[in-house]
């Protein structure tokens, strides 16, 4: 397993960061770090994905499985 920092950018923040900390599945586990500013935020991801598909899959996660997913418009950066 491989863990990278991910970047949650989004105005309505909140939405992500309650999805996705300690959001856990088969292919990833995440916690968020910290709250950069009002609009960005950062996350730890453990993962087996390979860095370039990770981003694809975290994007299509939240807009699959949160009730907020096709309303926000957010950007999510793996580093």
């Amino acid at each position: 397993m491989n863990t990278y920092v991910a970047e949650l950018n989004c105005a309505q923040l909140k939405y992500l960061i309650e999805f996705f900390d300690n959001y856990q599945d088969e292919s990833i586990k995440c916690t968020i770090k910290d709250s950069v500013s009002k609009i960005k935020s950062t996350m730890d991801v453990e993962t087996s994905l390979p860095k370039d598909k990770l981003e694809a899959y975290l994007k299509t996660t939240f807009k699959k499985k949160s009730k907020y997913g096709m309303a926000l418009y957010f950007a999510i950066y793996v580093k």
